[in-house]
């Protein structure tokens, strides 16, 4: 499962419609588990019988996530942000090592070298990256490692 494309929050959106309607055939836990959701909201406004909101979600194959998975990323960075906890992303297929995503520290570092081509070549350069924090992706291949 390698990625060839470039990010798009316009390709998760259409990926997220077409997974909570099960379009495909193969997300149907995303769908459960978005019904279920709607469900419990519904519930929970107090509607003196809402059996008829609640039937007629089952019918639906069309519903519009949009909004929400716009928002995927900003959840999973606020949450980190927030919590201070990794998250781990589990692996799709047989093929693919599960991995944790989470944010580390990195002290501020200097580099320096000498112009290898161009007008200037032979001076020393210098170039200095900030303290700064970054997301750091530890993938957890133990089981593909052959002993």
């Amino acid at each position: 499962m390698i990625t060839t494309k470039g990010h798009s929050i316009a390709a998760v959106c259409e990926w997220a419609n077409k997974a909570v309607n099960n379009k495909n055939g193969d997300t149907a836990e995303i769908q459960t588990a978005f019904r279920e959701t709607l469900k419990k909201g519904i519930k929970r406004a107090g509607y003196p019988s809402c059996e008829a909101e609640l039937g007629i979600i089952d019918e639906i194959s069309d519903f519009d996530v949009t909004p929400m998975a716009e928002q995927l990323p900003n959840v999973i960075m606020k949450y980190m942000q927030d919590e201070s906890r990794a998250i781990n992303l589990p692996a799709p297929d047989g093929n693919t090592a599960p991995a944790t995503l989470k944010m580390i520290h990195r002290e501020e570092k200097t580099r320096t070298g000498i112009i290898q081509m161009g007008e200037h070549k032979g001076e020393e350069y210098s170039s200095t990256t900030a303290a700064h924090d970054e997301y750091a992706l530890k993938q957890h291949t133990d089981d593909f490692k052959k002993n």
